[in-house]
């Protein structure tokens, strides 16, 4: 599930709607009504601000994860095109007679854990 701005905004809608029940609830006078409207507003402010600000996080990590991705997809069919040509050397070598090992491998064994 992703969270972002509207969610952001429900949350918040949610908030002042109860921290105004609460201060419709409490005694005193009008003037103590707005100053916990003004702290609940400023709280909902700082609320939505950092939710901003975590949400254009989310989206420069799911950028930057992209570019890894396209990047590692890349090398992995660079590597497969290597890989191809190795076996071809060695194969050309040993029919040649010479003697040589298999070349080390490329990609990292991901069954081995």
């Amino acid at each position: 599930m992703n969270f972002g701005i509207e969610q952001a905004g429900t949350v918040v809608a949610i908030v002042v709607s109860g921290l105004a029940a609460v201060s419709t609830f409490r005694k005193g006078g009008s003037e103590a009504r707005k100053i916990d409207m003004d702290s609940a507003t400023a709280l909902v402010d700082a609320g939505v601000r950092v939710a901003t600000a975590r949400t254009e996080e989310l989206d420069q990590i799911k950028t930057d994860l992209a570019g890894v991705l396209r990047r590692e997809r890349e090398r992995n069919r660079l590597a497969v095109q290597h890989e191809r040509w190795d076996l071809s050397i060695v194969d050309q070598v040993r029919k040649l007679g010479g003697d040589v090992t298999a070349p080390p491998p490329l990609f990292i064994d991901e069954t081995t854990g």
